[in-house]
């Protein structure tokens, strides 16, 4: 039996319990509508919460264009953004101009020096290169609100599945953290905080 399925078998019997009582001889009318509306209402209540409790904020993306759409939403949020990325393959024109307009609430960190790096830099924007230590992270995240205590982060995975010989979809899905989600979101924020941290330390300005 998985989780889920053990806290909907909790809630109904929590509302079981509540609108038993309803059935109990001699009870006065007025108390057992009471009682029936409460288990009802506890049982309704129960269950939204752990629907809302398992949701996943997550995007998923299709195309390289639904991709840059959502990136730039999160570029374009209030407070400092921090990315760590491979090469920020993704960043157009648009979005460069964007990043460039945060130049002092951005913080880049990236594998290596590109054309499109040593422009953001010339442009203002603090970018620093970890790829003299060997380091090739598995993950690419970005960091809203980076300075604030209420951050969070986007952290994406690509799947390309091939269906027949020729055919190949892309699904790319970019999950979100909450900043007052779960543990696991904790735990991300947490450690995705630590790494931008640990870059910006490590990091050189020019590679």
């Amino acid at each position: 039996m998985n989780k889920r399925m053990r806290r909907a078998i909790t809630a109904f019997a929590s509302g079981a319990s509540i609108i038993s009582l309803a059935f109990v001889e001699n009870m006065p009318e007025m108390l057992k509508y009471t009682l029936l509306l409460v288990g009802i209402a506890s049982v309704g209540f129960l269950i939204y919460s752990e629907a809302k409790e398992d949701q996943i904020n997550e995007k998923v993306c299709h195309s390289e264009a639904e991709i840059k759409t959502v990136m730039r939403e999160l570029v374009r949020e209030k407070g400092r953004v921090a990315i760590m990325s491979r090469d920020l393959s993704w960043v157009d024109r648009e979005m460069e101009a964007y990043i460039s307009i945060k130049k002092d609430d951005a913080l880049i960190c990236v594998q290596k020096e590109t054309e499109l790096t040593k422009r953001l830099m010339e442009q203002g924007v603090n970018v620093k290169y970890y790829g003299h230590v060997g380091f090739e992270p598995v993950s690419r995240f970005t960091i809203i609100r980076y300075n604030k205590k209420d951050h969070q982060v986007a952290i994406a995975n690509t799947q390309n599945q091939v269906k027949g010989r020729r055919k190949r979809t892309f699904k790319h899905v970019i999950y979100q953290t909450m900043p007052n989600g779960s543990q696991q979101d904790i735990w991300i924020n947490s450690l995705a905080k630590d790494m931008i941290s640990l870059c910006e330390l490590i990091g050189k300005e020019t590679e």
